[in-house]
Protein backbone atom coordinates (compact mmCIF):
# COMPACT_ATOMS: atom_id res chain seq x y z
CA UNK A 1 0.00 0.00 0.00
CA UNK A 2 1.28 3.48 -0.57
CA UNK A 3 -0.26 7.25 0.03
CA UNK A 4 -0.48 9.68 -2.66
CA UNK A 5 -0.60 13.31 -0.62
CA UNK A 6 -1.38 16.79 -1.29
CA UNK A 7 -4.11 16.11 -4.15
CA UNK A 8 -6.63 18.86 -4.50
CA UNK A 9 -10.26 18.56 -4.65
CA UNK A 10 -11.46 17.28 -8.56
CA UNK A 11 -11.63 14.32 -10.41
CA UNK A 12 -8.73 12.16 -10.85
CA UNK A 13 -7.77 8.67 -12.56
CA UNK A 14 -5.77 6.19 -11.24
CA UNK A 15 -3.88 2.91 -12.87
CA UNK A 16 -1.55 0.67 -11.26
CA UNK A 17 1.32 -1.06 -12.66
CA UNK A 18 3.16 -3.61 -11.37
CA UNK A 19 7.27 -4.63 -11.69
CA UNK A 20 8.90 -7.54 -10.27
CA UNK A 21 12.54 -8.01 -11.09
CA UNK A 22 11.87 -5.34 -13.62
CA UNK A 23 9.19 -6.72 -15.68
CA UNK A 24 5.85 -5.64 -15.85
CA UNK A 25 3.29 -8.12 -14.51
CA UNK A 26 0.30 -6.71 -15.91
CA UNK A 27 -1.99 -8.09 -18.63
CA UNK A 28 -3.15 -6.41 -21.59
CA UNK A 29 -7.07 -6.23 -19.37
CA UNK A 30 -4.72 -4.42 -16.61
CA UNK A 31 -3.57 -1.50 -18.65
CA UNK A 32 -6.99 -0.24 -19.37
CA UNK A 33 -7.78 -1.03 -16.21
CA UNK A 34 -8.51 2.88 -15.28
CA UNK A 35 -10.25 3.74 -11.47
CA UNK A 36 -11.64 7.15 -11.25
CA UNK A 37 -12.15 8.60 -8.14
CA UNK A 38 -13.08 12.25 -6.72
CA UNK A 39 -11.78 14.28 -3.75
CA UNK A 40 -14.34 16.12 -2.57
CA UNK A 41 -13.65 19.08 0.17
CA UNK A 42 -16.34 18.99 2.95
CA UNK A 43 -17.82 22.20 3.83
CA UNK A 44 -16.24 25.15 5.09
CA UNK A 45 -15.90 25.87 8.56
CA UNK A 46 -18.44 28.28 10.42
CA UNK A 47 -19.70 28.60 13.57
CA UNK A 48 -22.39 30.83 15.54
CA UNK A 49 -22.62 32.01 18.69
CA UNK A 50 -24.66 32.84 21.81
CA UNK A 51 -24.42 33.83 25.11
CA UNK A 52 -25.53 34.54 28.60
CA UNK A 53 -24.45 38.18 30.13
CA UNK A 54 -23.12 38.12 34.00
CA UNK A 55 -25.96 37.67 36.16
CA UNK A 56 -24.44 39.22 39.71
CA UNK A 57 -22.64 42.62 39.62
CA UNK A 58 -18.81 41.66 39.55
CA UNK A 59 -19.20 38.44 39.20
CA UNK A 60 -17.94 36.19 36.37
CA UNK A 61 -20.79 33.73 35.60
CA UNK A 62 -21.15 35.48 32.03
CA UNK A 63 -20.93 32.67 29.22
CA UNK A 64 -20.47 32.20 25.16
CA UNK A 65 -21.95 28.99 23.72
CA UNK A 66 -19.99 28.03 20.40
CA UNK A 67 -22.07 25.93 17.13
CA UNK A 68 -19.44 24.84 14.67
CA UNK A 69 -20.46 23.63 11.44
CA UNK A 70 -18.86 22.21 7.85
CA UNK A 71 -15.31 21.61 8.20
CA UNK A 72 -14.25 18.13 9.49
CA UNK A 73 -16.24 16.80 12.06
CA UNK A 74 -15.77 13.40 14.26
CA UNK A 75 -17.01 12.55 17.63
CA UNK A 76 -13.28 11.82 18.62
CA UNK A 77 -11.99 14.83 17.16
CA UNK A 78 -11.72 19.04 18.67
CA UNK A 79 -12.14 22.03 16.58
CA UNK A 80 -10.45 24.48 18.80
CA UNK A 81 -11.29 28.33 19.69
CA UNK A 82 -8.91 31.60 20.36
CA UNK A 83 -10.29 34.63 22.10
CA UNK A 84 -6.49 36.51 21.48
CA UNK A 85 -6.99 36.57 17.67
CA UNK A 86 -5.35 33.47 16.88
CA UNK A 87 -2.15 33.64 19.23
CA UNK A 88 -3.42 30.49 21.61
CA UNK A 89 -6.28 28.00 20.77
CA UNK A 90 -7.97 26.37 23.18
CA UNK A 91 -9.47 22.76 22.35
CA UNK A 92 -13.56 21.21 22.49
CA UNK A 93 -15.08 18.53 21.67
CA UNK A 94 -16.61 19.16 17.71
CA UNK A 95 -19.81 16.94 17.87
CA UNK A 96 -22.01 19.42 19.65
CA UNK A 97 -21.81 23.07 20.61
CA UNK A 98 -19.56 24.12 23.60
CA UNK A 99 -20.26 26.56 26.43
CA UNK A 100 -17.30 28.90 27.68
CA UNK A 101 -18.07 29.36 30.84
CA UNK A 102 -16.99 31.60 34.13
CA UNK A 103 -16.62 34.97 31.97
CA UNK A 104 -16.71 38.72 33.14
CA UNK A 105 -18.71 41.38 31.60
CA UNK A 106 -16.77 42.55 28.43
CA UNK A 107 -16.49 42.30 24.90
CA UNK A 108 -15.01 38.84 23.31
CA UNK A 109 -13.53 38.16 19.74
CA UNK A 110 -13.92 34.50 18.84
CA UNK A 111 -12.03 32.48 16.17
CA UNK A 112 -12.94 28.70 15.27
CA UNK A 113 -10.97 26.18 13.69
CA UNK A 114 -11.80 22.66 12.94
CA UNK A 115 -9.33 19.74 13.64
CA UNK A 116 -7.57 19.60 10.42
CA UNK A 117 -6.75 23.62 11.46
CA UNK A 118 -8.73 24.96 9.09
CA UNK A 119 -9.74 28.34 10.69
CA UNK A 120 -13.58 29.41 9.55
CA UNK A 121 -13.24 32.43 7.13
CA UNK A 122 -15.84 34.74 6.29
CA UNK A 123 -18.15 33.48 3.30
CA UNK A 124 -19.62 35.12 -0.23
CA UNK A 125 -21.98 33.42 -2.31
CA UNK A 126 -21.00 34.83 -6.07
CA UNK A 127 -22.37 33.23 -9.19
CA UNK A 128 -23.37 30.04 -6.56
CA UNK A 129 -20.19 29.42 -5.21
CA UNK A 130 -19.23 30.51 -1.83
CA UNK A 131 -15.93 32.19 -1.91
CA UNK A 132 -13.47 32.61 0.89
CA UNK A 133 -12.21 35.72 2.37
CA UNK A 134 -10.68 36.63 5.59
CA UNK A 135 -10.64 34.75 9.14
CA UNK A 136 -14.28 34.81 10.50
CA UNK A 137 -14.13 36.73 13.85
CA UNK A 138 -17.39 37.12 16.18
CA UNK A 139 -17.45 39.82 18.67
CA UNK A 140 -20.16 39.01 22.01
CA UNK A 141 -20.00 41.59 24.47
CA UNK A 142 -21.58 40.81 28.26
CA UNK A 143 -23.04 43.06 30.54
CA UNK A 144 -23.78 42.99 34.13
CA UNK A 145 -26.48 44.40 36.48
CA UNK A 146 -25.57 48.29 37.14
CA UNK A 147 -25.44 47.67 40.64
CA UNK A 148 -25.09 45.16 42.99
CA UNK A 149 -28.54 43.42 44.60
CA UNK A 150 -29.35 46.06 47.69
CA UNK A 151 -31.99 45.73 49.93
CA UNK A 152 -33.72 48.71 51.14
CA UNK A 153 -35.93 48.45 54.36
CA UNK A 154 -38.60 51.24 54.08
CA UNK A 155 -41.18 51.03 56.71
CA UNK A 156 -40.78 48.64 60.31
CA UNK A 157 -43.19 47.98 62.53
CA UNK A 158 -42.53 45.58 65.55
CA UNK A 159 -45.76 42.86 66.44
CA UNK A 160 -47.52 44.69 69.27
CA UNK A 161 -46.63 42.14 72.17
CA UNK A 162 -45.33 38.72 72.28
CA UNK A 163 -45.98 35.78 70.04
CA UNK A 164 -48.39 38.19 67.86
CA UNK A 165 -48.57 38.07 64.23
CA UNK A 166 -48.86 41.71 63.28
CA UNK A 167 -45.47 43.31 62.59
CA UNK A 168 -44.61 44.53 59.59
CA UNK A 169 -41.98 44.81 57.08
CA UNK A 170 -41.42 46.35 53.92
CA UNK A 171 -38.70 46.46 51.84
CA UNK A 172 -37.35 47.92 48.17
CA UNK A 173 -34.78 45.80 46.03
CA UNK A 174 -32.10 47.76 43.73
CA UNK A 175 -29.57 46.26 41.15
CA UNK A 176 -29.48 42.80 40.61
CA UNK A 177 -30.70 40.46 37.69
CA UNK A 178 -34.39 40.45 38.39
CA UNK A 179 -35.57 37.19 36.93
CA UNK A 180 -38.77 37.02 34.34
CA UNK A 181 -41.07 35.76 37.07
CA UNK A 182 -39.98 39.25 39.00
CA UNK A 183 -38.40 37.41 41.77
CA UNK A 184 -34.89 37.35 42.92
CA UNK A 185 -32.32 34.51 43.79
Amino acid sequence: SFVISGLRKGSYMLQLVGFKDGLSTSTDADRYDLKSFIITPPPPVDFTLSSTNVQCYGSQDGTITITPTGGTRSTLGNDSYSLDNGISWIPFPNDKPYTITGLAPGTYRVKVKDMNGCIAKTQTLVNGNIQLGDDKVLEETLSQPTSPLTLHYTFKKDPTFYGAANGKLTASITGGTINDDKSYE
